[in-house]
């Protein structure tokens, strides 16, 4: 153990020492750290952790591992590289704090003046290095440093278990252990012979004299609690996470963020975003982000950003927007969106080959001095190169950036496309040798963060890379988590849910991955979806035809309460011209509450984790501290479960926090039984099925608080399902319609007007005819065999016998039937007098289109395919084929197709599609299928429904063709625009037919 009075008596020898010191030490009430020259010059030795009593010592360490070059050197491919080390360099001074709390070794090299600095944190257990160089005549290249390389006594390194990039080294003793950083985002961690390395490459060229800091990083120390190994790295996180929050010091609440690309992908238009500033306004955003597209594409900083860059705002607005998505440019928008108190945020395309393109003069080259090419996003063009931001481009980036941060006054800033490919280039500000390309790229792109940063104080950056690395946060509000909606997460949970809700399961994973990998909970992306593009929801192309499409939502609460408890950021995806009222008061009333919530992440971790099956256990997370707080449950199964959850440390509660009050305020407001929770008792809370419960913890009491008895009998009430729920047997309804006159009963909705023909086409498949809207209208209910009343709440609300069935309550919309809520498209028998009259009805519309797609289904799942005829590469948009129809009760089996290739933003004014199927016999045609659909966003060409092209409401279509059983017929498919005008980016027609027989 190193004793005071021993520091004190060394350290009173160095002030009048001619020599330097043979061993120096530092100390304050947390750490002891001693340094020693065992004849290899002064190193670090021994830091003693007092607060465990435990002592680390290094076999052997280096403080100075420098590559450096001579200036002229970089631009040759061949040019030798050696590291210089500690005794490369001379030592000349040793300068230690009047109170022992820092350390500055001074050394000096041919090439350099290096300072290689120590200081222990007064506050916490942390021992800070910095390492400065000054260059020295002739300048110098320093292209990588290596700023912590030793090999410590004991046990090995705990993370990570191999080689990795960003995040901390750590190493753990029996009662806590010590994290060793580099405050670099692509910081390399490895072993080499068993000594740690932690290093980047930074490629800074200095002039004669010039002074750089060039690494900073710190090695901390902490307790563990006991437990297995995965909890001890837990521990670790949070100390780690407490360490860069003391670095980075972020701000919450962030900001509210509406971001267009999730809604609308590339078919962001100023009318659509004009359409949406009001409600943007409403639910109380911050920041309108216009994500990609909005950026003249084609050589605009080559060409024509010498033109502008001393023009005056409405030229430059002119010159450099898109003209396609924006005719007026960005400007009346920035205005109506200051107006309503919104600033605006906007994308930029990092190496400029997405939706912008160069040409070759500024490339990224291959070791064959070729420029490195890649595809373009919106297909305005087949590929462009990677610009090199060690290029020219670098410089034309920036100022780019910051004169729009000038001239629209912007609160927020995102790169994107972040293709650091090594550059072999020799002409380019980084080793032509490709070594330090990468590190030297992502440094320009981060220097204009930090010039955002300083002259926007608090300005929002976005750094979209899926790559965790926490120090990223030192000059980005926060981090990427993934595109939502395209992982495999999300694929899996689609196939049993609604994309919104299945789009909270793949969120928490997608946090969860880089929570495990260090990155502090507030610095991970989170996004708040629904009727959004993204998560599978089509939007229309002509804004008059919003009311017809059938967009989806249901489940969007989820992913709201994932977004608050995984993370402050909070970028919110809406189609809101399609979103009900109902859900946009929702929206705003919990933004408005998060607001006064998220400073609880800041003591975010998971206490419960369910792994990877998107349909069952249970996902829970603490933001309690200091006796405050708020805690997340999330029930992944549909059916209601009880969560069990320990209230100890791991929950953020301390011994002494007994009886903190605790309020249930999601998805009713109401006191938990006891009316608080205890460190060392279970809280248990029952959970509705495929929902989550927020608790509050230590504030105050929510109004209106109801009695828990009434929350637990809900609990047992509602079910939720996404499949359809058959309380009449689909055999029945096909028997029923099969006696005679079909009667049908729809509200005003065009929604579900449009699921109710394509239930009925079904039906009628099943019953030996073609059953028509229109025709099972009118039939008179003293005719009908059967009484069908088909819709969703949006139709069915003023219905006299079922309306007030729905209800909305819990934060959703719920169809009340024999003393239970359902959430879930239902199928089910009206008692009375009269024919028999069935409900096929749901809550929303998109659940309306989940029971003709299962009833449709349940059809096929006994039928006989008869004839299919090949299928079509990719579609049939007009095709005729001469077919025998089978005897029997045959149907048609098709499926027609809209999809769009590409991100180009399609023409506002496309009209409707027909799609249409005639039977011709002897020379006449009869139309026996006809269906206008608006054209809509639905990019991707993948099967449906797994892809982007699965947004259409519909599978299979099914139509009867019994009335030509056994005759010849030319059967003629068609699909066009009604106005003819077809759009080269998008594709109709028909990519599966066949007739079956259906049982």
């Amino acid at each position: 153990m190193i004793s005071p009075t021993t520091i004190l008596s060394l350290f009173a020898l160095l002030p009048g020492g001619s020599e330097l010191p043979r061993h120096v030490e530092l100390a304050n009430k947390y750490l002891a750290v001693r340094f020693e020259d065992g004849g290899e010059g002064l190193r670090l030795a021994v830091v003693e952790d007092r607060a465990r009593g435990e002592a680390y010592r290094f076999e052997r360490s280096e403080e100075i591992a420098i590559l450096m070059l001579a200036s002229s050197s970089i631009h040759d491919p061949d040019v030798a590289m050696r590291y210089a080390f500690q005794d490369d360099f001379e030592l000349q001074a040793v300068d230690v704090a009047s109170d022992r709390a820092g350390l500055v070794l001074r050394f000096r090299h041919p090439m350099l003046d290096v300072q290689v600095a120590y200081a222990l944190d007064p506050n916490v257990p942390e021992l800070r290095k910095t390492t400065t160089c000054t260059a020295r005549d002739r300048g110098a290249y320093v292209a990588a440093v290596t700023h912590w390389m030793f090999k410590l006594d004991g046990p090995e390194r705990s993370w990570p278990w191999k080689a990795t990039m960003g995040q901390p080294a750590v190493f753990l003793r029996p009662r806590g252990g010590c994290f060793v950083t580099l405050e670099w985002p692509r910081a390399r961690v490895v072993s080499v012979d068993g000594d740690l390395r932690v290093a980047y490459r930074p490629g800074y060229a200095l002039a004669p004299g010039q002074t750089q800091e060039i690494a900073a990083g710190t090695i901390g120390f902490f307790g563990t609690t006991d437990g297995p190994e995965e909890e001890r790295i837990d521990d670790v996180r949070q100390a780690f996470f407490r360490h860069v929050r003391r670095r980075v010091k972020p701000q919450v609440p962030f900001p509210v963020k509406f971001t267009t690309w999730g809604p609308w992908l590339g078919q962001a238009r100023a009318d659509r975003i004009l359409e949406v500033l009001d409600d943007l306004e409403y639910i109380g955003t911050d920041l309108f982000h216009f994500d990609a597209g909005w950026q003249y594409p084609d050589h605009a900083y080559s060409k024509r950003l010498p033109q502008v860059r001393d023009a005056d705002d409405e030229t430059w607005d002119r010159m450099m927007t898109e003209p396609g998505r924006l005719p007026d440019g960005l400007l009346p928008i920035a205005r109506e969106a200051n107006r309503r108190g919104i600033r605006v945020s906007l994308w930029f395309d990092a190496c400029g080959n997405v939706f912008v393109r160069e040409g070759d003069d500024w490339a990224i080259r291959d070791r064959e001095g070729k420029p490195v090419v890649s595809r373009m996003w919106e297909q305005r063009w087949p590929e462009a190169p990677r610009q090199s931001l060690a290029s020219e481009y670098g410089d034309r980036v920036e100022e780019f950036v910051l004169q729009m941060l000038d001239r629209y006054d912007l609160g927020g800033v995102m790169f994107d496309n972040h293709h650091y490919t090594p550059d072999y280039s020799t002409e380019h500000a980084c080793l032509a040798n490709g070594f330090d390309s990468e590190d030297v790229q992502l440094r320009r792109i981060l220097g204009i963060f930090d010039e955002a940063d300083r002259r926007r104080p608090g300005i929002y950056r976005f750094y979209c890379l899926n790559a965790s690395w926490p120090w990223a946060l030192l000059h980005a509000t926060h981090i990427h988590a993934g595109d939502p909606g395209t992982s495999s997460s999300m694929r899996l949970a689609n196939q049993t849910d609604h994309p919104a809700r299945a789009m909270a399961f793949e969120r928490r994973l997608a946090w969860q991955r880089h929570y495990d990998r260090f990155v502090p909970p507030w610095g991970i992306k989170g996004d708040v979806a629904g009727w959004s593009v993204q998560q599978k929801s089509p939007i229309p192309i002509n804004l008059a035809h919003t009311g017809l499409l059938i967009p989806t939502g249901e489940g969007w609460t989820q992913n709201l309460f994932t977004c608050f408890a995984t993370t402050a950021v909070r970028d919110v995806r809406f189609s809101f011209a399609q979103m009900p009222r109902f859900d946009r008061e929702i929206l705003r009333e919990w933004l408005a509450w998060d607001r006064t919530r998220s400073r609880f992440i800041f003591h975010c971790r998971p206490v419960l984790q369910a792994g990877d099956d998107p349909n069952r256990g249970i996902d829970g997370y603490s933001h309690v501290g200091d006796g405050r707080g708020v805690i997340y449950l999330f029930n992944r199964s549909f059916e209601p479960v009880e969560a069990d959850l320990m209230l100890d440390e791991r929950a953020g509660l301390r011994p002494e926090d007994q009886e903190l009050s605790a309020y249930l305020v999601y998805p009713m407001r109401c006191r938990l039984p006891e009316g608080a929770i205890s460190h060392g008792r279970t809280l248990r809370l029952p959970l509705l099925g495929k929902d989550c419960a927020v608790v509050e913890v230590g504030l105050e009491p929510p109004g209106d608080a109801e009695p828990y008895d009434e929350y637990v009998e809900l609990i047992g009430k509602v079910r939720r399902s996404y499949d359809t729920l058959f309380l009449a047997t689909p055999e029945a309804l096909f028997d029923a319609a099969e006696r005679g006159p079909v009667r049908v009963e729809i509200g005003p909705s065009p929604r579900d007007h449009r699921l109710a023909a394509q239930v009925l086409e079904t039906i009628g498949a099943s019953a030996g005819r073609r059953l028509t809207v229109d025709e099972c209208a009118s039939v008179a209910p003293g005719d009908a065999a059967c009484r069908l009343i088909v819709g969703s709440m949006e139709g069915l609300a003023e219905h006299g016998e079922i309306g007030d069935r729905f209800r909305r309550m819990l934060y959703n919309v719920y169809v009340a039937w024999d003393d239970r809520l359902y959430s879930a498209p239902l199928v089910a028998r009206l008692d009375g007098d009269g024919p028999p009259t069935y409900c096929l009805i749901a809550p929303r519309p998109e659940q309306l289109a989940r029971l003709s797609i299962d009833l449709t289904a349940r059809l096929l799942a006994g039928a006989k395919t008869l004839v299919e005829p090949e299928s079509p590469e990719p579609v049939w948009q007009e095709h005729s084929f001469e077919l025998d129809v089978p005897p029997g009760s045959p149907a048609l089996r098709f499926n027609p197709v809209v999809r769009q290739f590409g991100h180009v933003a399609l023409p506002g004014d496309l009209a409707m599609i027909r799609f249409q199927i005639e039977a011709e016999q002897s020379g006449e045609r009869t139309v026996i299928w006809s269906e206008e659909i608006p054209p809509f966003a639905a990019p991707g060409r993948g099967p449906v429904p797994t892809s982007f092209g699965g947004m259409q409401w519909w599978r299979d279509r099914l139509i009867s063709i019994a009335d030509l059983a056994s005759k010849r017929v030319q059967l003629h498919l068609s699909a066009s625009p009604t106005d003819a005008r077809r759009h080269p980016q998008l594709e109709i027609g028909y990519d599966r037919f066949a007739v079956v027989a259906v049982p």
